[in-house]
């Protein structure tokens, strides 16, 4: 029996030299499979806010009417496949309402709509804590303005459809042993389609009558000059990151011979949950 025994141990040490190959390669090999973008963290946010408004509609009245803006904006950042992981796209819903008054205060206006955008943007990490991410994006508006002087055209319709500009600049830092975040983003329209009635035209010749008179124009940045900002400080907290912030949208119009323009400025609060799929380090510097 003895002299089978070197064998006996040649065959259990090639066995587990057998299983420590397999176990090393099995794992080596779902590392390499590992999805760059499973590995990073989804964003979702949510915040409320209120400011001021200054509305113009030449359709309904040639004053400006000012008044008091609220807004609701729900925030979903998430990592994509592309380039490796350093694409993320984004998506932002934005509910605006406004109570407007003349400058007599003899007429008020009301004021709101729903803007949805998604933007897909490269990250460039130009220093430590220091990320710059730019690329399109596309975005829909569906809203509307009620003057309660008018009696014939009391209302007006706004909507369009949208190719975006988008860019942003985050920077992360460390306040009282935790890490803060402060990001700036801006987003300029660059071409689409926007309903407008025409000069003159009431909405009884447009709906009831169905005369199309251009009542979709092709929008540009040269007659739809506008710009949409974000600034927000995310402060980390034990079970959600608290934001505050400032959002400022500047719309602008001139179509068909009307002119349009809706500021509002809105400070803004709300909070903001990270999930993480695969948690493979313990960074805590937050992403976006």
């Amino acid at each position: 029996m003895n002299r089978y025994q070197p064998t006996t141990r040649l065959r259990y040490l090639l066995l587990t030299v057998a299983m420590t190959w397999t176990t090393v390669t099995v794992n080596a090999q779902s590392t390499e499979d590992i999805d760059p973008a499973s590995t990073q963290t989804t964003m979702h946010a949510m915040m409320v806010g209120a400011g001021w408004s200054n509305v113009l509609e030449s359709y309904l009245s040639p004053y400006n009417y000012k008044g008091t803006d609220i807004t609701a904006i729900r925030e979903t950042m998430r990592p994509t496949k592309l380039m490796q992981g350093k694409v993320h796209v984004q998506t932002l819903f934005q509910l605006n309402g406004s109570i407007l008054e003349n400058r007599e205060k003899t007429a008020k206006e009301y004021a709101g709509g729903l803007r949805y955008s998604i933007n897909w943007q490269y990250a460039w990490e130009l220093a430590q804590g220091l990320k710059v991410t730019a690329g399109p994006g596309a975005s829909a508006y569906l809203g509307g303005i009620y003057n309660d002087r008018n009696g014939n055209n009391p209302g007006q319709a706004k909507g369009d459809l949208m190719i975006d500009l988008n860019a942003q600049v985050f920077y992360n830092f460390r306040l009282f042993h935790r890490e803060w975040m402060l990001r700036y983003e801006m987003t300029v329209p660059f071409c689409g389609m926007a309903y407008t009635p025409n000069y003159g035209q009431s909405y009884y010749e447009a709906f009831e009558l169905e005369n199309y008179d251009k009542n979709l124009q092709f929008a540009h940045f040269v007659n739809t000059p506008s710009m949409r900002h974000l600034l927000t400080l995310s402060m980390p907290m034990k079970s959600a990151v608290i934001r505050v912030g400032l959002s400022a949208n500047y719309q602008q119009q001139k179509l068909n011979g009307l002119k349009y323009h809706n500021y509002n400025t809105d400070f803004i609060v709300g909070f903001a949950k990270y999930f993480q799929r695969k948690a493979t380090s313990k960074n805590h510097t937050l992403p976006f």
